[in-house]
């Protein structure tokens, strides 16, 4: 008898460190390096407007000097990334913001669309159980090009407990260069407008809140359905 209470504790212990669950909420995930680039997530602060809140994140993509990455639409060569959010926890979806990127020369007299140095995606993350954190989980394919291009991957975790952390300036600023820098408006990325459009006419643009962003030339026939003039 003595000897099951002794050893009743420290089976108790066990079995606790065995239960699965979520890791702890960190500010970012470990970063996954292939050669001339590497990909992490970064958390912010949680928002919230009138009749929704989100969780705050961020795929960061830092390269080597000399090479690029692609923007979802890459031009006229090149490889957009793909990014597969399956597996995570407590996440009912997931939006990638695209900061306003770069047109480059592809080598055989076209353009290329991406980015150079260091980039951070933002998302918006609406989570199933918003009084619970969430798991992200993301499988990243992404081309790294120099005078070559190579394929790279990334496989990122990361739990968001929502609170404001060290990457939050670092995520603010790409969200800032996502609102106030973007030269094209993606035709997938229209959530309405007020009539059917003719190629030059001009477009005004404005956010969800119906805040005015700009003002740019629309394209009915384009994947950039809008290019902003000013």
């Amino acid at each position: 008898m003595p000897h099951t209470a002794t050893c009743a504790p420290t089976i108790a212990a066990i079995a606790l460190l065995c239960v699965p669950g979520m890791a702890r909420a960190q500010d970012t995930s470990a970063w996954d390096a292939e050669p001339h680039a590497a990909a992490r997530l970064i958390a912010g602060a949680a928002q919230k407007s009138a009749d929704v809140a989100w969780l705050r994140a961020g795929i960061e993509i830092r390269l080597d000097s000399g090479w690029k990455t692609y923007w979802r639409y890459p031009g006229d060569s090149g490889v957009p990334p793909t990014l597969d959010f399956a597996g995570s926890e407590n996440v009912k979806s997931v939006t990638v913001l695209w900061p306003a990127p770069a047109r480059f020369a592809d080598g055989a007299g076209g353009q290329s669309i991406g980015y150079h140095g260091d980039v951070v995606l933002p998302l918006r993350i609406l989570a199933n159980d918003a009084t619970k954190p969430a798991a992200l989980h993301l499988k990243l394919s992404y081309a790294v090009c120099g005078n070559l291009c190579v394929p790279a991957e990334a496989e990122l975790e990361l739990t968001l407990s929502g609170k404001r952390g060290a990457e939050e300036a670092t995520l603010a600023a790409a969200e800032a260069r996502v609102r106030g820098g973007h030269p094209w408006i993606f035709a997938d990325s229209i959530r309405e407008q007020n009539r059917e459009g003719e190629a030059g006419e001009l477009a005004v643009i404005y956010d969800r809140n119906d805040t005015f962003l700009a003002v740019g030339l629309f394209d009915p026939d384009s994947p950039i359905r809008v290019r902003k003039s000013c």
